[in-house]
């Protein structure tokens, strides 16, 4: 069976704040008195295998008005893979390259894609090759996008 790893809730809502709008499977689910949970896609929307931010905020405004009070909202968040963020960082016009060291850990490296303005900038000693994305998707939604 393959797995494929989510951005973080963190990283999901920058990704919201940023405007990404991409079709995703799974949908970080925050209730305000809780821990955020990764659901699948068709549980928080019946019916559909994949949801886009209209979709979210559809299904965030039903469950508000039905089962919340004023002080206690739901709210969604899509939950892309770090391939699929990777990617929309790239239409943004920056790259995200990891790579594994000797050392066995990985590092990764943020540049322009039109060399431009080069911002490589390094992150290293991740232990997992997805700790790596994660931490330059993160640097490239609250310093560059």
């Amino acid at each position: 069976m393959i797995t494929e790893d989510y951005v973080s809730f963190e990283t999901a809502k920058l990704l919201k704040e940023k405007g990404f709008d991409g079709k995703c499977y799974k949908v970080w689910v925050h209730y305000t008195s809780s821990t955020p949970m990764l659901w699948a896609a068709p549980a928080f929307v019946e019916g559909e295998t994949i949801v886009d931010r209209k979709s979210v905020e559809s299904a965030e405004r039903t469950w508000n008005t039905i089962y919340c009070d004023s002080e206690n909202k739901n709210h969604g968040y899509l939950a892309p893979t770090l391939q699929m963020a990777m990617k929309w960082i790239r239409v943004k016009g920056y790259q995200i390259i990891v790579k594994h060291t000797d050392n066995n850990d990985y590092f990764a490296n943020i540049l322009t894609m039109d060399d431009a303005h080069p911002v490589n900038k390094l992150f290293n000693g991740y232990k997992a090759y997805e700790q790596a994305c994660e931490a330059a998707i993160k640097y490239c939604l609250k310093n560059l996008i």
